[in-house]
């Protein structure tokens, strides 16, 4: 049998720190959560999740618009009452 490995004694009043948010992301997918319930759970962005879980967003190709077509100016309106 090997030998046990002495611990240390735990400060009193001590509390482990929080797991971080990548950690529960990854613990919530595990679980079958997707990434919008998984960004709503954690109250973050769904981009912020995707890049915790490694998901490759594509990149969009910005296309530029053609200028707007101007409409004449409307005339105006003349009132007939008095």
């Amino acid at each position: 049998m090997a030998a046990a490995i002495p611990l240390e004694p735990v400060p009193v009043g001590y509390f482990p720190p929080e797991p971080t948010q990548s950690v529960q992301a990854r613990a919530l997918q595990q679980e079958g959560e997707s990434p919008s319930e998984i960004a709503t759970n954690l109250s973050t962005a769904v981009a912020t999740i995707d890049g915790y879980l490694g998901i490759a967003v594509p990149q969009v190709a910005s296309v530029q618009s053609p200028d707007p077509v101007q409409s004449p100016p409307a005339e105006p309106v003349i009132s007939t009452f008095a």
